[in-house]
């Protein structure tokens, strides 16, 4: 799916309003090093520039989207300037540390924006349509490959499994976080789930091993041996789901031997654990 639209759905802004911010592979090392952080990095940046989200000679810019290591790290919105100053007097020592080893002056000036961190379908995705354009950090509305600019494996939609996937890296990133860092985001959180469009493919699979699984499985769960944990509403049947062992996705095939009846709990295991 195409950055742009995705972010501007998400958001509810206009593509003039979007920004894409790609730091360097090579400068996303050394501010490691320094244990800097890519939201300082960010936040700081020349005035009157390209890098500059309030430039009087373009359009302001209200949201960010920041792409590291060739992925969406995260989408913020531009909530103003803090402050104005020189380099050394509003950065933190290890970005200071970090901007020195890079040969930038300290005394330069700056600027400090305020940056709110979105919840995004977008987050920890691949980017694509960057490639071989590194030399260009910065792409606004208009420039060169803006709309261009895409995640997931389609250009026009995602599929289902990307969202899940980076949905569920999003959840590990938040538990390895301090419940403080947490919290903070949630004060300022949305309520409102973001809708976008996703595109699947699903396999069109025989009822009659489905059938056939379940007759044998008789009501009890092949993999944990206890009975169905409750009863179909519609029929009375014993709930059980029927599971592959080689998922079909895998090249596995959609026969009686290849299958089996296990239980919600089990049947979450056989995905995830």
């Amino acid at each position: 799916m195409k950055l742009a639209t995705l972010i501007s759905q998400e958001t509810s802004g206009s593509f003039d309003e979007i920004l894409f911010l790609r730091h360097g592979n090579d400068s996303l090392d050394q501010l490691m090093r320094h244990r800097a952080t890519i939201e300082e990095f960010t936040a700081l940046q020349p005035p009157d520039t390209k890098y500059d989200f309030s430039n009087p000679e373009k359009p302001k810019i209200s949201i960010v989207v920041v792409i590291a290591y060739d992925r969406v790290y995260g989408v913020f919105r531009v909530l103003g300037v803090d402050t104005e100053d020189e380099v050394k007097k509003i950065a933190t020592e290890q970005f200071l540390a970090f901007d020195l080893e890079r040969g930038k002056s300290p005394s330069r000036r700056c600027k400090k924006f305020l940056l709110q961190q979105l919840s995004s379908t977008s987050t920890n995705m691949q980017v694509r349509g960057w490639q071989g354009r590194t030399r260009t950090p910065v792409q606004r509305s208009g420039d060169g490959f803006f709309e261009e600019v895409s995640v997931g494996t389609s250009g026009l939609a995602l599929q289902k499994e990307e969202v899940a996937e980076a949905f569920h890296a999003r959840v590990e990133v938040s538990l390895a976080e301090s419940h403080a860092k947490r919290l903070e985001r949630l004060v300022n959180a949305s309520d409102a789930p973001t809708r976008v469009e996703v595109r699947s493919f699903v396999f069109t699979r025989n009822p009659d091993v489905v059938a056939e699984v379940l007759f044998q499985a008789n009501g009890v769960c092949q993999a944990c041996g206890a009975d169905a944990p409750f009863v179909r509403r519609t029929d009375g049947a014993p709930y059980l789901e029927v599971h592959h062992r080689t998922p079909l996705a895998m090249g596995g095939k959609d026969c009686v031997a290849n299958a089996i009846a296990i239980c919600p709990n089990c049947h979450r295991k056989a995905h995830y654990a």
